[in-house]
Order: C-alpha cells, then structure tokens, then sequence
C-alpha cells in the first residue's frame, strides 16, 4: 500500500471513529462542519484525499485541534 493511500485511509478511519464516538450521524457532522454530506461520506471512505481546510473543519466540528486530529494514538 503507498504512503498517501494508508495517509488517507488512517484519515477514513479517525473521523468514522470521532463521529461515532460523539454519536453523530454522518449529516450531523456535515452540518456542524459545514461541509457537504457526500464530502464527509466520500472522506470516510477513504475515497477523497481531503484539504487541510476542511480537516480543520472537521477537527473544529469535533471540539478539537487540528493537532490534536492527527494524533491517532488518541
């Protein structure tokens, strides 16, 4: 597996795991991230190779830092 693809698949799976942990629905997250709903599925997937901008949102939707996003042993 390339770098970047298991770069964005760990991506996929830390924003399917915070979602899930917070109880949010793919639409909820959508909503408090302003970002489209077929974006976050497209994220969650692993199918999009996603802008730090909207990982900011993201991470901002979940109550955290971008930092604090990217430390998956979290």
């Amino acid at each position: 597996m390339s770098q970047e693809k298991d770069i964005i698949d760990r991506i996929a799976s830390r924003v399917k795991t915070l979602r899930k942990a917070q109880k949010l629905t793919q639409l909820d997250l959508a909503v408090k991230s302003d970002i489209d709903p077929r974006q976050i599925q497209r994220i969650e997937a692993g199918k999009h190779d996603t802008g730090i901008r909207t990982l900011d949102k993201v991470a901002r939707a979940f109550g955290m830092s971008l930092s604090d996003f990217f430390d998956f042993g979290k």
